[in-house]
C-alpha cells in the first residue's frame, strides 16, 4: 500500500478525530473489530507528521498499555521464522518474548513441538495461564500437530482427522491413583456430588443419558477414551472402598456415573 492508498484507507477512521481514548469500532467493509484513538504528536514535535496521530489496536490491553506507558510481558521459546534480505525465510528455535497473552496462544498454536517456558521464566505467568498452555500443548500433541515449517501454512493443516475422533469428548483431569483403577479395572465409575440430588431423581432423561470423555492425569497427559452411559443415585457408603471423601457421610447421596473404556491412549 502506497502513501496515497494508505491515506485513502484511513478516511475510514476521520470520525474518531477527536476522540483520544480506544474508541470501539467495528468495519463492516473488513469485518474486523479495532479500537481508534487519536493522540498529539508531542513524541516528534519538530517533523512533519499531522498534529494528531492515528492510532488503531485491536487488542484493547496494548491500546491502554499505550497510553499509560504500561503493559505486559510474557518470555518463552518457541520455533519462528527468521529471514536475511532476500533470502528464504528460516525456521529457527529460539527465545523471544510477547506483551499479549493472545500472542503468546498464538506461537503455542503454530509451534506446539517447540513451545516451552524455562522455570525462571513462570514468574511472567498465572498460574491460570500456565495450566491453559500445558492443556493446549497437551492436546495439541496429542492429536499430531507439529510446528510449521513454511510461513505459508496450508488449509489441509486445520483438518485434523484425529481431532475429528475426539471433538466431541469434554476433558476431565483426574488423580493419578484413580487412573490407576480405572485402568485395572477395578473401578468403572465416576462421582459427582450435585447441589441438588432432586434434579437428578426419576429423571430418567438425565440418569440414561450417554457422552464421552478424554480422561487426563495430573500432569494432562492424555490416558483414557471412555463412554459414559447411565448415572445412579447411590449413599456414598455402597461405593467408599473405592471412592473416598471425607468430606461426606455414609448416608450422603451422589451420582455416580459409569463408563466403559473406548481406548487406553
Amino acid at each position: 500500500m502506497n502513501k496515497k492508498e494508505a491515506k485513502e484507507f484511513d478516511k475510514r477512521y476521520e470520525k474518531f478525530k477527536n476522540n483520544n481514548l480506544p474508541t470501539p469500532f467495528w468495519d463492516d467493509e473488513r469485518q474486523t473489530f479495532e479500537y481508534v484513538w487519536y493522540e498529539t504528536n508531542d513524541e516528534y514535535p519538530n517533523d512533519n507528521r499531522e498534529e494528531r496521530v492515528l492510532h488503531v489496536q485491536p487488542c484493547l490491553p496494548e491500546a491502554l498499555g499505550r497510553i499509560t506507558w504500561n503493559g505486559f510481558y510474557y518470555s518463552y521459546t518457541c520455533g519462528h521464522f527468521t529471514r536475511d534480505k532476500d533470502e528464504e525465510p528460516k525456521y529457527v528455535v529460539g527465545h523471544v518474548h510477547a506483551h499479549n497473552f493472545e500472542e503468546v496462544v498464538r506461537d503455542l498454536y503454530e509451534f506446539p513441538e517447540s513451545f516451552s517456558i524455562a522455570e525462571d521464566e513462570e514468574q511472567y505467568f498465572s498460574k491460570q495461564e500456565l495450566d491453559y498452555l500445558r492443556r493446549v500443548q497437551k492436546y495439541l500433541l496429542f492429536i499430531g500437530l507439529k510446528d510449521l515449517d513454511t510461513p505459508k501454512v496450508s488449509v489441509k493443516r486445520y483438518r485434523n482427522k484425529r481431532h475429528e475422533k475426539y471433538q466431541d469428548a469434554s476433558i476431565c483431569a483426574y488423580k493419578n491413583k484413580t487412573i490407576e483403577l480405572f485402568l485395572s479395572g477395578k473401578r468403572d465409575f465416576s462421582v459427582y456430588i450435585p447441589d441438588d440430588i432432586t434434579v437428578y431423581e426419576g429423571r430418567n432423561d438425565i440418569l440414561n443419558c450417554s457422552w464421552k470423555e478424554l480422561i487426563v492425569d495430573e500432569n494432562k497427559d492424555f490416558k483414557l477414551f471412555v463412554q459414559f452411559y447411565k448415572r445412579e443415585i447411590k449413599e456414598y457408603k455402597e461405593i467408599k472402598t473405592l471412592y473416598q471423601n471425607k468430606d461426606l457421610n455414609d448416608n450422603d447421596k451422589v451420582i455416580v456415573a459409569y463408563f466403559k473404556i473406548l481406548e487406553v491412549l
